[in-house]
């Protein structure tokens, strides 16, 4: 009988951690404890809030959040006072945890086919075949920049080619078993040839004539499966189908030669642009196309010296008193738009840019959409990012006050339930 009972429990036991496939040199992480911020302003999205309410989480999920939860009894409370709970931000646009593109051909004569050895497309430009969450290497520096900035998860790829393979989007979080939320997020393209040394294309005609001519390659390649050789790039073209397209673009003309594109070839981008889209705001609205904008607003311009002011044009006078107007217009139109932090320099400016633009016009409600629920709608990841809703991952910003108030304090931004002090 003895033996018996110990069978059974042995046979318990190893059922109980069947699900446990990776080895773990150590103690395994065993937080099962439940986490509630009480005495909150938690904002649900839409300018609603939850006053004085409490946020219960588990791990790395929202497991109840209102003004009247029970809480459990193995529960950590922190009472926040009446601090201000927002869901952590989505970055759309980084190279966050992947090395640059580096080149390391020397030979300087004219290159006219592909140097890349393997069963890949002809030109070098075309990376359709790589994945970012390949190349992803943890980097605390920059997640903590992105941190700092309200972000818990970003986007990233390699900023390097015409078509760059797919983006993957991950958690700004520490423990490797939590980094990767969507591996292949979307598929990425650009209208920058990148570090190519190949000499086709040279133009921005010829960049859109290649892409162009890459999906029809594709499209035959799908339908001739007996006259065909192996090709991992047509057939990572093909299995991105159904993934959302994000491309980047040097100017406001280039948003609506993108958007022209994606419509010949039957899909619609998300357009990365450069923050100038005020200036073809009609026929902007017209393609009906979302939107990436950076916030990196240009610094004022040094005219101390009435010599060097001579010099300083006019269109580029406009453009830095335009440029944080952006949002405010495109807000007016009813344009879909994230917010991207794509080349700031600190949180600070980050900060500052969008408070200049919420002085201009733009609404905090659009603002705080346009970092959260907008981009986790593009990526379709809704469902589990971007508010703060029951089942989500607790990814959320504890604040002293409204956020973009230039007195405002960031404390804490909780990235999949794990706290890390701002």
């Amino acid at each position: 009988m003895r033996t018996l009972i110990t069978i059974i429990l042995f046979l318990g036991i190893f059922q109980l951690n069947a699900q446990d496939w990776e080895p773990v040199n150590g103690t395994r992480d065993s937080r099962n404890h439940y986490t509630a911020f009480t005495n909150a302003q938690i904002y649900v999205g839409e300018g609603k809030w939850l006053s004085n309410a409490t946020l219960l989480i588990k791990n790395d999920k929202i497991v109840d959040l209102g003004s009247a939860i029970e809480l459990p009894k193995n529960c950590v409370v922190q009472d926040l006072e009446g601090k201000f709970i927002y869901p952590s931000f989505i970055e759309m646009h980084s190279q966050y945890g992947i090395e640059e593109y580096k080149n390391e051909q020397n030979d300087r004569s004219p290159q006219l086919n592909s140097k890349k050895k393997g069963p890949y497309y002809w030109n070098e430009a075309i990376k359709a075949e790589q994945n970012a969450f390949e190349l992803f290497n943890y980097n605390e520096k920059e997640a903590k920049k992105l941190r700092k900035m309200g972000f818990g998860s970003a986007l990233t790829h390699q900023n390097d080619g015409i078509h760059r393979g797919t983006s993957a989007l991950v958690a700004l979080h520490t423990d490797e078993d939590e980094w990767t939320i969507l591996p292949k997020a979307a598929a990425q393209y650009s209208f920058f040839k990148g570090k190519s040394k190949q000499t086709y294309p040279t133009s921005l005609m010829g960049i859109i004539a290649l892409i162009r001519q890459l999906h029809y390659d594709a499209e035959w390649y799908a339908e001739n499966p007996e006259e065909r050789d192996f090709n991992a790039t047509l057939v990572a073209v093909n299995n991105q189908k159904s993934l959302p397209k994000i491309i980047e673009v040097g100017s406001q003309l280039s948003t609506l030669r993108a958007d022209l594109l994606g419509d010949t070839l039957g899909f619609q981008f998300i357009i990365k642009t450069t923050g100038d889209d005020y200036k073809r705001l009609n026929e902007l609205k017209n393609t009906k196309a979302p939107l990436i904008v950076p916030v990196n607003y240009p610094k004022p311009y040094d005219v101390s010296d009435p010599y060097d002011a001579l010099q300083l044009s006019l269109a580029k006078m406009k453009e830095w008193e335009k440029a944080d107007e952006n949002l405010v217009h495109l807000q007016n139109e009813e344009i879909t738009f994230s917010i991207s932090a794509d080349k700031i320099e600190n949180e600070k400016s980050f900060f500052e840019n969008i408070g200049r633009s919420i002085k201009k016009g733009l609404s905090h409600d659009r603002a705080i959409r346009a970092l959260t629920l907008t981009p986790a709608e593009l990526l379709r990841v809704d469902s589990i990012l971007g508010s703060l809703e029951k089942g989500k991952f607790a990814n959320f910003i504890i604040s002293s006050d409204t956020l973009f108030n230039e007195k405002t304090i960031l404390y804490s931004n909780w990235v999949k339930g794990k706290e890390f002090e701002i």
